[in-house]
């Protein structure tokens, strides 16, 4: 490895040495100040978010098929605004007008994923709402007046969809419609499994590890692959992937069966539905949602904070 090998792999954004040493800095113990903290940073990214969606909207809102907007709408939404799904399952830490923000910034965010036929966007994205409501309907305190709502609601929309598909078609999601079940990953995932060997599944091929895919053209050669478990084992093997489950499976455990508070539980979820991510997306990479992961296993793992009474969380985050 020469010096630009070195940098490539220590600093590259996604996929350098930061994602490596993540964990372990963030299962030191923390104080709940910190958990605050994570909230805000939430929330500051998420207006860049909207930020950079205004400044490159026509890139966003392309019809057809454009490397550009695919890579804006997923570096932008999967670096800047997935993470604020983690403010609507902890809504009742948070004003208000915090939660309906968080709650634009999402839908905006399945917006564009639609626009541009981000399937695996749209799978974290409509999955963050779904658990949402979810958590927000166990926690209701008029949970009949909250499932006629749902009904009625569900109801309107399927009702106003069905008209409006029938008697036009949606210029705006024609890209989606288009690729619809367009299956994009089985032929990669082939070539993948054709090219590993033996010891490669067991130890993996290192962080510039890389598998033959004649589909990337000259050099044939790609450094990652969409469905991200397969990914983990490309880069660490079965040992890799192992390592990682024996680690975020107690923490679910831990955070939904064995906790007081909503904190805990929604780290639990965070998690589950991280792991749920490894097949229609690229989601162990160096960013916020992905701290947040680790963050909840500290959490999940803290007898002390997961015994914490809810009241004393409220006046916390909400004095």
């Amino acid at each position: 490895m020469d010096k630009g090998d070195m940098k490539t792999t220590i600093l590259d954004a996604w996929f350098g040495g930061f994602l490596y040493f993540t964990p372990l800095v963030m299962l030191f113990p923390k104080k709940l100040i910190y958990y605050k903290k994570v909230f805000a940073v939430i929330i500051i990214l998420s207006v860049f978010y909207i930020i950079y969606d205004i400044m490159f909207i026509s890139n966003l809102m392309e019809k057809e098929k454009d490397v550009l907007s695919r890579e804006i709408v997923e570096y932008f939404s999967k670096t800047l605004a997935v993470p604020i799904g983690f403010i609507l399952f902890t809504f009742i830490y948070h004003s208000k007008p915090k939660n309906m923000y968080a709650l634009g910034v999402l839908l905006l965010t399945i917006f564009f994923a639609m626009v541009r036929a981000r399937r695996g966007l749209l799978f974290m994205t409509v999955g963050s709402l779904f658990i949402f409501y979810v958590i927000f309907w166990i926690k209701s305190k008029s949970r009949l007046l909250m499932t006629i709502l749902s009904l009625s609601a569900f109801f309107i929309i399927s009702a106003f969809g069905a008209y409006y598909i029938n008697s036009q078609e949606i210029e705006i999601l024609e890209y989606l419609e288009k690729r619809g079940m367009e299956d994009t990953r089985s032929g990669v995932e082939r070539y993948f499994y054709k090219d590993m060997q033996g010891l490669d599944w067991v130890i993996g091929r290192g962080m510039r590890g890389r598998y033959y895919s004649p589909t990337m053209g000259e050099g044939n050669l790609r450094g990652t692959i969409e469905t991200d478990y397969l990914n983990m084992i490309l880069k660490g093997g079965i040992i890799n992937l192992t390592l990682l489950l024996l680690i975020l499976l107690p923490a679910i455990y831990n955070g939904l069966f064995r906790s007081k508070n909503l904190l805990s539980k929604a780290s639990a979820i965070w998690i589950l539905f991280w792991l749920l991510n490894t097949h229609p997306s690229t989601v162990q990479v160096f960013t916020l949602n992905y701290m947040i992961v680790w963050f909840a296993v500290g959490i999940c793992y803290s007898n002390v904070i997961r015994n914490l009474p809810e009241n004393f969380l409220l006046a916390y985050f909400r004095p």
